[in-house]
């Protein structure tokens, strides 16, 4: 191995997908470890197991560490997906909280900062550390669950003004509220993706109309949005069609890069295909590209966006996949409406 060409070397690696099989091989030459450690760093997936809170104590505070001690490896990291809980009580990252708290002056480390006086705050301290140890962080794939999701927490977790990437999946929080300039100063954002009850602002709650919070969404997405993802869960309807008409009707003027919109969910409806088939039409006309994935299972053309992987994701990543949040099974279609085409009035 030591005759070939460094660079058929690094071909050969990029075929590697197994984090297990790269860490492997770093460990095994020093040549290795150089051209195999920006790949093993490249995307960073932080797991929480809820039944072993001490692991995760201990491995979120050594890739903080890690990290916040090496500025060459931080500098690698482009994507992070933190499955982590945020803002309860049982949440894993509280138990990195556990015991003593005390205040820390201006001047010392950041890992001296990690146990602040405010119990509200150590979440909030906590990915802002992490993100601010990525200056070159790209992709944000973040599960919030728990409690209402503070301003506060929503703008420290949003400051990294490089990112292109977000997904925020908030499958099981009855209300997160994003603070509503927080999107917007993403200038660089070209892709977002949002799940659950996402941006319901003052006075609002989970009877305002589809339409209102599609609204909501739109008053608060960045400027140079180019793909918009919205599923809809099994318990709340984010898309009724009168919110995706006024989504694609009030886009060129929120969002006026906006070429894609992706709708997800287990919708299972004729009529409600018909009806997106008429959008789909609406929105060619705007130069917008509007998709229909359907997690339920139903026999219509088609085809799979399943892909092969070992991490089963909702997300940005290369091996995005199934399941999307508060959806069963992996099934993820991408639905052919040219077959409901019809001028037929359904209502």
């Amino acid at each position: 191995m030591r005759r070939l060409p460094e660079e058929l070397l690094e071909l050969i690696i990029s075929n590697v997908n197994s984090a297990s099989s790269l860490a492997n091989l770093a460990c095994s030459s020093k040549q290795f470890n150089r051209i195999t450690t920006p790949r093993l760093y490249h995307h960073i997936h932080v797991k929480f197991d809820s039944e072993a809170p001490e692991t995760a104590k201990t491995r979120i505070r050594n890739l903080t560490t890690l990290l916040l001690d090496n500025p060459c490896l931080a500098r690698m990291v482009v994507s992070l997906t933190a499955g982590a809980c945020l803002n309860t009580s049982t949440s894993p990252i509280n138990v990195l909280y556990a015991g003593e708290t005390s205040s820390a002056a201006e001047h010392a480390p950041v890992t001296a900062r990690w146990k602040p006086t405010q119990k509200k705050e150590r979440p909030d301290i906590l990915i802002r550390d992490l993100l601010q140890a990525m200056p070159n962080i790209l992709s944000l794939d973040l599960k919030v669950s728990g409690r209402t999701m503070t301003s506060s927490c929503s703008s420290l977790l949003l400051q990294t003004h490089s990112l292109v990437n977000v997904c925020i999946d908030t499958i099981d929080t009855s209300a997160a509220q994003i603070a509503p300039d927080a999107l917007l100063q993403l200038e660089n954002l070209k892709n977002l993706k949002l799940a659950s009850i996402l941006f319901l602002g003052p006075g609002e709650d989970s009877d305002t109309p589809d339409q209102d919070i599609m609204r909501s969404i739109l008053d608060r997405l960045p400027p140079n949005l180019a793909q918009l993802g919205v599923l809809r869960s099994h318990h709340r309807l984010h898309c009724t069609t009168a919110a995706i008409f006024m989504c694609i009707n009030l886009s060129r003027h929120a969002t006026p890069c906006l070429q894609g919109i992706d709708m997800e969910g287990c919708f299972a409806n004729p009529r409600f295909y018909f009806k997106m088939a008429t959008y789909v039409k609406i929105a060619e006309m705007q130069g917008i590209v509007l998709r229909v994935i359907e997690n339920a299972d139903i026999s219509f053309p088609g085809r799979n966006l399943e892909r092969d992987g070992d991490e089963k994701s909702w997300g940005w990543e290369a091996n995005d996949q199934g399941p999307a949040p508060g959806v069963e099974g992996n099934r993820r279609w991408l639905l052919d409406l040219e077959m409901f085409n019809s001028d037929k009035d359904l209502e």
